[in-house]
């Protein structure tokens, strides 16, 4: 069949509206599946618990991708026109990484924000030694009062900071840890490790979906009682399971478990600090090893989201079984908290050589 130049013609411009037709049809289904409210999470843990509580009313994403460890996000101009486009933005609080200010400076006042910390008692960083204090004092009135008060916080961590260099011993191993531990700010930011916490977590999203979704607050309520109940559980299981244990030390590589110990009668002792991302020096090691034969420690254990070396290292050295606690910053697999939990009840059953 002959066609002539201007039936091709006509055929192209044709085929171009085709495309053109589809391509909106395609959009428009797009935006259609965002009449849906729109929960961006900093990171994995609010991002999933987020989720137990949206069900199908939402949709819930994170900022910083499963496997990402949050520590080293990068935020980007993308990020920030991404979450302009949310209702609700969940952040970790607690002066957990310098980017979560950024990002809630930068965004617009019409996205709701949570903080999860914001009813939560955190536990404050010994600024000294990079690691928590254990002391049996409450601190809920002392963050509520501060925690709204971000300036008066990095004076304080600033003149902590100083104390710090003065009384060291060793200057470049001080440096090291301030460099780390100070990104988290005066407290402890890991308050989600504590199947306590998560409760808190729980329904503090859930009341800020029924305020922005009012037409489906009581499918919320009803996943938030489920996924409540499940956190039950879980902390029975955890108060249950370590309530008669034959030690009450762990050895770690992150820092990341001083709500769990203090919820559930432990004491970890830290390889490093604050920062899984920090390498202890030789003297640290050396140290450890004593403190870990001291205690008669059996085991060492690292988190899932770094690798293994440093643990094996001081493992191998105390003639110990390496065994992972997850800080569930981010998942490389599809277990959700409930699941990872109960896997760091496992081995911490393993070793507190618990009845």
């Amino acid at each position: 069949m002959n066609i002539d130049i201007g039936q091709k013609q006509i055929m192209l411009v044709v085929g171009v509206f085709v495309v053109i037709g589809a391509f909106a049809l395609s959009y428009d289904n797009f935006e259609t599946s965002d009449d849906q409210v729109d929960v961006v999470a900093t990171f994995y843990p609010f991002y999933d618990i987020a989720g137990e509580v949206a069900g199908e009313n939402a949709e819930v994403s994170s900022l910083v991708p499963p496997g990402t460890d949050p520590h080293s996000f990068e935020l980007s101009p993308q990020d920030v026109e991404r979450l302009n486009n949310a209702d609700i933005f969940i952040v970790t609080g607690a002066e957990f990484e310098a980017w979560e200010d950024e990002v809630v400076e930068s965004i617009d006042s019409d996205v709701e924000v949570v903080d999860a910390s914001q009813r939560i008692d955190l536990i404050e960083i010994d600024d000294s030694h990079g690691e928590e204090h254990h002391e049996e004092e409450a601190h809920g009135e002392e963050h509520e009062e501060d925690h709204h008060e971000e300036e008066e916080h990095g004076e304080h961590s600033e003149g902590h900071e100083e104390e710090h260099h003065e009384e060291s011993h060793d200057e470049h191993h001080d440096e090291h840890h301030d460099e780390h531990d100070h990104d988290h700010g005066n407290y402890d930011p890991h308050y989600w490790l504590s199947p306590k916490n998560a409760e808190i977590i729980t329904e503090d999203i859930a009341e800020a979906l029924r305020e922005v979704d009012p037409e489906n607050q009581e499918s919320y309520t009803e996943n938030e009682d489920r996924f409540v109940s499940e956190l039950e559980e879980l902390d029975q299981a955890f108060s249950e399971r370590l309530s008669d244990c034959g030690r009450d030390k762990i050895l770690i590589t992150h820092s990341a478990f001083s709500y769990l110990g203090q919820d559930y009668g432990f004491e970890q002792v830290p390889i490093t600090g604050m920062s899984h991302l920090t390498e202890p020096t030789a003297q640290e090691l050396e140290r450890l090893q004593s403190q870990a034969e001291e205690n008669d420690l059996q085991h060492v254990f690292y988190d899932s989201m770094t690798d293994s070396s440093v643990a094996d290292a001081i493992a191998e050295g105390i003639e110990a079984e390496v065994l992972v606690l997850h800080s569930i910053e981010g998942t490389t697999d599809d277990k959700n908290y409930v699941e990872l939990m109960y896997e760091n009840l496992e081995n911490l059953e393993i070793a507190l050589q618990c009845q």
